[in-house]
């Protein structure tokens, strides 16, 4: 009877330890790296502009602006302070669900057009301790592609004016290797990046 609650317990070991390990969210694992990474991207979706509304402009600084007006994230009036020479741009309903909610400063993440999501971690260097001693760190390289892309990235105006972050999200869409590094920090929630603490 001993002899099988021994053999027992050596098969139950293994399967146990995987488990516990599989769900500690502080191991540097692929998952739990991949977790954090994609945690960031939700809560930080790329956006165009980082500002505070309504946003004041005229001439050639408000062809960016112009265009995110023309496909309805922004109104345009007259800036009352500046007789007709300037114009103020604020948020439209829709401009306000492609925005991050406004951050204490006022400024605000706004004409948000996609979000990252890891494909595959790549690798990871060894957990270190940061140089500041608050914690480990890690450099994960990963592969990425953009998900929830917004139809108002294909206007030509907006291509006219964005055409950096058009070429960006064909090569994500043409490259399934796009790849891209980040340092993680092991906080009390596992691994997060610097701009998620």
């Amino acid at each position: 009877m001993t002899r099988k609650l021994i053999i027992s317990a050596l098969i139950a070991l293994p399967i146990f330890m995987s488990i516990t390990i599989g769900c500690d969210k502080k191991a540097a694992t692929n998952s739990n790296f991949e977790d954090g990474l994609n945690h960031n991207f939700k809560t930080h979706r790329e956006c165009l502009l980082y500002a505070v509304f309504p946003l004041s402009g005229s001439g050639r600084d408000t062809k960016e602006l112009e265009a995110l007006a023309g496909v309805g994230l922004l109104s345009k009036s007259p800036d009352p302070h500046y007789h007709g020479q300037y114009f103020l741009y604020s948020l439209t309903p829709e401009g306000t669900k492609a925005s991050d909610v406004p951050e204490v400063s006022g400024l605000t993440r706004a004409a948000c057009y996609a979000t990252k999501k890891v494909t595959e971690i790549l690798n990871f260097t060894e957990p270190s301790d940061q140089q500041l001693g608050s914690g480990k760190v890690s450099v994960v390289t990963y592969t990425l592609k953009y998900t929830d892309v917004a139809s108002w990235m294909n206007d030509p105006a907006v291509v006219a004016v964005e055409s950096s972050t058009e070429d960006l999200l064909k090569k994500a869409d043409d490259d399934p290797s796009h790849k891209a590094q980040e340092t993680m920090i092991l906080t009390h929630r596992g691994w997060r990046t610097a701009q998620d603490q």
